[in-house]
């Protein structure tokens, strides 16, 4: 801690300067106190000082004239109620008294500021190509709408004069799908290609504005810091409402209230149709207002149930003979045509029949799920609990397909982001090669398929399976890892090449 000396207030020792211990800048105050500690706040590197003053000084003498020169260290009013209370200076405090001076942030003019050039729609399409494996609708749907969101931002910086042409009103997206067809991934995917700010946010943890959780506006303020805290950038960006179905209205048999649905519902219209948000910057104690009338926002969930919704809403009734069959009919028959099928070979397991029989089963239900959602409507949203002005909003809806085990055998196998070869890399680090047959794949494919959870279900499958592997490997001799089939189905061990040792014999 430093020890400063000073004589009266008046005389020639009143301004005390010291280094700071960290930059080494010089740092001036005033010191009218004995035997006291105060704190120092650098303005170069906003690093906190205790000094200590070891004599004391005149409390009736005047202030000198130049003090107004450092207002960043030195406030009378507080001092002077400081020397009469005989108190000691909280946090708060402090951060206001001796806070470095602040400085307005650089910004550009708001007028010369313009977008990076707009990447084509199939310029975007292929980019998502790369890491998203089939959803070719949904790829062209949401590459179509960042591209038009770019014009149309464009067009308004350059026809703000001309009240002849027509406004361009933005129009959202909301993305339905299974778990696990790549939803979110497809959102983090485009964050990344494009050149402005994008944020991606969980509608779960969003509640009514005064409970606990984070209220509506939160998700302006990550948009302003991904930003860079760019007010212009900000209102140019675009907000990704991730697991929006969970926002869907619940019944309470109890009369509670719904501060979790229906009321993040009513919270997100004007933000969404475009209001100015507050945001406060609490370095430099200022507040910036957003408007949110240009920012996009897509969302996309689950909405788990939805088909039979749809189903309800589309099954013609009839009776009698020459009535068309339900879905439920044709899914049962492929079901046990195909049960016979595998049960005529009696040279396959029980297990393996058992699987064969499941994916049957999952196929053809995805099969109809997937016909279903195509035939999604506005309406069917609303009875899934979303309120009418929220669907409203959201103008554009797109369904995503079931992934495939073809699918599967590419995204287990992908070289970007593939399990498979994220785990090659780390046996790599080991000096370790990693191998899966062509069988072990498609066997790998079988068993995430039958979880009904996507792609999700690769990553603990393959993990599982390496899990012996990856003890034995780190300080042993293993080269090389082979996995089969029997090693992804019958757990049996994985085929290991060790480096062969020669030993010489001294005669």
């Amino acid at each position: 801690m430093p020890r400063v000396g000073g004589g009266s207030f008046g005389g020639s020792n009143d301004k005390i300067r010291f280094a700071c211990p960290k930059c080494k800048a010089s740092i001036m105050f005033y010191c009218r106190f004995q035997g006291t500690k105060r704190h120092i706040r650098c303005h170069k590197c906003d690093y906190l000082i205790t000094v200590e003053h070891t004599v004391a000084a005149d409390p009736a003498t005047e202030l000198p004239s130049d003090i107004d020169e450092q207002p960043s260290f030195y406030d009378s009013e507080i001092l002077e109620q400081l020397s009469k209370e005989n108190i000691s200076m909280d946090d708060k405090r402090l951060g206001r008294l001796f806070a470095p001076p602040y400085e307005e942030p650089r910004t550009e003019d708001p007028e010369t500021k313009v977008l990076g050039t707009a990447p084509p729609p199939r310029e975007i399409f292929t980019y998502l190509d790369k890491f998203v494996q089939g959803q070719d609708r949904a790829k062209r749907v949401l590459a179509v709408s960042i591209y038009n969101h770019y014009k149309r931002l464009h067009a308004q910086k350059t026809k703000e004069e001309n009240t002849d042409v027509p406004k361009l009103d933005k129009s959202n997206v909301l993305l339905i799908g299974p778990t696990g067809s790549g939803k979110t991934y497809m959102f983090q995917m485009v964050a990344k290609l494009l050149d402005v700010p994008m944020v991606v946010c969980d509608c779960t943890s969003l509640t009514q504005a005064g409970y606990v959780g984070e209220d509506v506006e939160s998700v302006i303020v990550r948009l302003w810091q991904a930003a860079g805290q760019d007010t212009e950038r900000t209102q140019q960006g675009i907000i990704v409402l991730d697991e929006l179905d969970k926002l869907a209205s619940k019944r309470n048999k109890h009369g509670g209230k719904d501060i979790g649905g229906e009321g993040v519902q009513q919270s997100l219209l004007k933000i969404i149709e475009g209001t100015n948000v507050t945001v406060t910057d609490k370095a430099r104690n200022k507040t910036y207002q957003i408007d949110t009338k240009n920012i996009l926002f897509l969302a996309s969930g689950a909405f788990i149930g939805i088909d039979q919704i749809i189903k309800k809403r589309t099954a013609a009734k009839s009776l009698g003979f020459g009535s068309p069959m339900s879905a439920d009919h044709f899914t049962k028959t492929a079901a046990m045509e195909a049960e016979r099928r595998a049960a005529s070979d009696s040279s396959m397991p029980a297990s393996r029949l058992e699987r064969i029989k499941k994916i049957r089963e999952t196929e053809e239900k995805n099969s109809i799920r997937d016909d279903l959602l195509v035939q999604v409507e506005p309406r069917d949203i609303l009875d899934y609990g979303v309120i009418p002005e929220l669907a409203g909003r959201i103008p554009v809806v797109v369904t995503l397909d079931s992934l495939t085990q073809e699918d599967l055998v590419v995204i287990a196998n992908n070289k970007e982001r593939g399990v498979i070869s994220q785990l090659k890399e780390l046996l790599s680090l080991n000096d370790c090669e990693l191998e899966f047959t062509p069988d072990a794949l498609q066997s790998v494919a079988e068993l995430a398929f039958c979880k009904k959870t996507g792609a999700r279900a690769l990553k603990s499958i393959v993990e599982t399976t390496l899990l012996d592997a990856m003890f034995e490997i780190p300080g042993s001799d293993i080269t090389h890892v082979e996995v089969s089939s029997e090693t992804v189905l019958d757990k049996r061990p994985p085929i290991y090449t060790r480096t062969v040792t020669v030993t010489e014999q001294t005669p």
